[in-house]
């Protein structure tokens, strides 16, 4: 009778390179969770610092704005009128721990002396125009709608304006307060739009992310003319 061969089962253990390949998932995995944890405690940390950096007074909106910036993530622009202090006092105390934007918009409309327009066109970057009632329909000159093309540095958008005979916009002249200090001349901007506002064109043509919270300024005032002139300054790219 022939003799059958006995069959030795194949090995079944899984080859070193399977293990090493898991473990190199398992590592990869972890550290990028860790990463994750560590630029979120970053930022974190660097919120605290920017808020321990600026003073508290929640009767000032321009300091109150400063720590809601920080807060909600949001920038800010803002639109006064020469000689009026609106932007610096508050009818009463501004509450430091409104939850969302849209209360944040209702604490200045009811205590400040300053209107609020929300642009959410960017999800990622509201912007809250504050605007000085005072100026009342003065402020319409930045609704004006216009074809605008233009590159080179942010802080000499207006005087080019001002030479394409945009009525009401000129180039800040130099003047004294926080408001007034500074002007963007480092930032390269490119613009090429068609009947866009110009308060569109000056919140969007810079990069949101690397930009300072409050985007630019425009203050108002009445030349000996009569006629009535708005100077546009922007704030520079964050930490100059």
């Amino acid at each position: 009778m022939a003799t059958q061969e006995k069959r030795v089962p194949p090995n079944r253990t899984q080859s070193p390179f399977v293990h090493w390949t898991w473990d190199c998932r398992s590592a990869v995995g972890l550290f990028a969770t860790l990463l994750i944890l560590v630029c979120a405690v970053g930022v974190r940390s660097m919120q605290a610092q920017e808020l321990k950096d600026i003073p508290v007074d929640h009767s000032n909106p321009g300091l109150y704005k400063d720590h809601m910036a920080i807060k909600f993530q949001c920038h800010f622009t803002i639109e006064y009128l020469s000689g009026s202090d609106n932007y610096f006092t508050s009818r009463e105390d501004l509450n430091p721990d409104v939850s969302s934007i849209d209360d944040l918009v209702k604490e200045f409309e009811q205590k400040t002396n300053l209107r609020v327009v929300v642009d959410r066109q960017d999800e990622q970057h509201p912007v809250l125009h504050l605007i000085d009632k005072e100026l009342g329909k003065k402020s319409e000159v930045l609704d004006r709608k216009i074809d605008f093309q233009y590159s080179g540095r942010v802080g000499d958008i207006a005087a080019v304006m001002e030479k394409q005979r945009i009525p009401g916009i000129e180039p800040p002249r130099s003047g004294i307060g926080p408001l007034e200090a500074f002007n963007d001349h480092v930032t390269e901007v490119t613009i090429d739009v068609k009947q866009t506002s110009i308060r569109h064109i000056l919140t969007h043509c810079v990069d949101l992310d690397e930009y300072k919270r409050t985007i630019w300024s425009a203050k108002t005032y009445q030349a000996e003319d009569g006629t009535w002139k708005t100077q546009i300054r922007f704030y520079g790219p964050r930490g100059r």
